[in-house]
């Protein structure tokens, strides 16, 4: 997917926090997809749904585009 941003965390709490900046269509693939995040979530890693939810996500998420000069962002995924 088309996202760029980071994850960091707050040295003084540990708490974990998540940035992303989204194109239009990773933001659609994001929200078409959040069911099954939410599924996932809440199943046993070993549960065979896992597996069908994520390849969804894949299918959906390998139709995003990667906006252009993404690739240059330091520690793009």
């Amino acid at each position: 997917m088309s996202t760029a941003g980071g994850r960091w965390r707050v040295p003084e709490s540990g708490q974990l926090f998540e940035v992303q900046f989204h194109t239009q269509a990773s933001l659609d693939a994001k929200e078409e997809t959040h069911g099954a995040y939410e599924q996932i979530r809440s199943l046993p890693d070993n549960d065979a749904e896992v597996s069908r939810l994520h390849a969804y996500q894949r299918e959906v998420t390998a139709k995003v585009p990667t906006p252009p000069g993404a690739p240059g962002i330091p520690d793009y995924p």
